[in-house]
């Protein structure tokens, strides 16, 4: 991502937003989403504590999710995720985590329930 001091004042002010829902992106992510690193935008919500991403035609959960510490909840329902990522557990704010209707098969046996 470019640095926050180069973004419009309007984009600079919506890093104090606590809730984003990013519903349908791949039906649009053919004309107006960079094919991949779009959601790398996410970390300059840096007071985020509720990321929905269901319905979104994931496959896994990008990286800098991870770095989302003040994810409260997090909504990856509706998607095509096969596997919870290890990374799941660096979202130590994480306290609610849907991911109904998914390609899961088991769940790791260190997510509490």
């Amino acid at each position: 991502p470019q640095d926050m001091h180069e973004q419009p004042a309007s984009v600079r002010s919506l890093r104090n937003m606590k809730d984003v829902k990013l519903p349908f992106l791949h039906s649009r992510a053919q004309s107006s989403f960079p094919k991949s690193g779009w959601l790398d935008d996410l970390l300059y919500f840096n007071s985020l504590q509720t990321l929905v991403l269901a319905d979104n035609s994931l496959c896994e959960l990008p990286e800098c999710v991870y770095q989302l510490v003040t994810l409260r909840e997090l909504n990856l329902s509706t998607n095509f995720i096969e596997v919870v990522p290890h990374g799941i557990a660096k979202l130590q704010s994480l306290h609610v985590l849907h991911l109904h209707s998914n390609r899961l098969s088991d769940l790791p046996a260190d997510l509490a329930l």
